[in-house]
């Protein structure tokens, strides 16, 4: 079993994963509440571990956040994927 960062930073991308499940299913809402969950997490770590652009990761993760979130103030969950 990992500990420590590494542990905190697989838990953070597994979150990532299952938001973006989440905004695939239409539930903008719950991709927030995942992204925010992630978001703290990745908050905690340094720019880079084990080989990972965690500063990347973070900015992506931003970047998903807000548009759930917009989706989520207009009232929306019509996410296309494919757009």
């Amino acid at each position: 079993m990992e500990t420590g960062e590494r542990r905190l930073l697989l838990h953070a991308l597994i979150q990532l994963a299952a938001a973006f499940v989440k905004l695939c299913a239409r539930n903008p809402r719950g991709t927030v509440q995942l992204l925010d969950k992630a978001r703290r997490k990745l908050a905690a770590l340094p720019a880079a571990l084990d080989g990972v652009d965690v500063a990347a990761v973070r900015a992506l993760a931003d970047h998903w956040h807000a548009a759930a979130a917009a989706l989520v103030a207009a009232g929306r969950t019509d996410f296309d994927p494919a757009a």
